[in-house]
């Protein structure tokens, strides 16, 4: 939300909420994919809805299915409301974390964090 300087005053940058990221979808995340060196023939992409706080894509390939996971700045509501994109490096954590402890395949496997673009998969 812009809101109007006092005289003589100079905006400040109060958080990174606004910083522009590439904001993945289902039209993107092919080329995103290959710009990590993920090549795959045949890829079907769809977003997964019901999210506020993240972007969540199903990627199918001839051989394998993944999620691909980014968290958003501004949430998916009515209202103005930012949240710290850093988180999904958390929740990564986390996951880890628990597959030390949980059974073989109860908790998803992390297949790469992207630090320059909050998400993982």
């Amino acid at each position: 939300m812009n809101r109007p300087h006092p005289a003589g005053a100079e905006p400040r940058n109060l958080s990174c909420y606004h910083v522009r990221l590439l904001e993945l979808d289902a039209t993107n995340a092919t080329d995103y994919l290959r710009s990590r060196g993920m090549d795959y023939a045949a890829t079907r992409i769809s977003e997964l809805g019901g999210g506020v706080s993240n972007t969540v894509l199903l990627v199918e390939t001839a051989g394998r299915r993944f999620l691909l996971k980014q968290s958003l700045g501004k949430l998916s509501v009515k209202a103005d409301w930012f949240s710290d994109r850093q988180r999904i490096f958390r929740e990564s954590a986390a996951l880890s974390w628990a597959a030390q402890y949980l059974p073989p395949g109860s908790v998803p496997e992390i297949r790469f964090e992207d630090p320059g673009v909050p998400r993982i998969s």
